[in-house]
């Protein structure tokens, strides 16, 4: 079952039930930054898996008063979890930067090849 509901400046939004009938409720006064069907498409595809911890982190557009930056939210989660969490971020960055520079990359090691440097 999926429902859509809007009221006033808010938006709602109401996911499909996943196996086990947990339905996603976002109301945000901002439903145009795009991050709350994000942030509801993600909580439905965790549905689907044996979750034993979620880290959340926000990257704010200005400095706010109350914080730096960025929001960083755990739950369920170890310093042990915490640590495999930002290895795996930094591993999926680290293919990204590679994926982004791959043919570059093998055209140089193709001149070092034929030796024109």
């Amino acid at each position: 079952m999926a429902a859509r509901d809007c009221r006033g400046s808010g938006s709602c939004r109401l996911t499909d039930r996943g196996r086990n009938n947990v339905a996603v409720l976002i109301v945000s006064d901002h439903p145009q930054d795009g991050w709350t069907d994000f942030l509801a498409d993600t909580v439905r595809i965790l549905d689907n898996y044996d979750v034993r911890g979620v880290a959340i982190i926000a990257l704010f557009k200005e400095e706010t008063a109350e914080s730096d930056q960025a929001l960083v939210a755990y739950h369920n989660m170890t310093l042990r979890d915490k640590q495999e969490a930002a290895s795996i971020v930094e591993a999926d960055v680290t293919k990204r930067i590679l994926k982004s520079n791959l043919r570059e990359m093998l055209q140089e090691l193709e001149d070092e090849e034929s030796g024109d440097d």
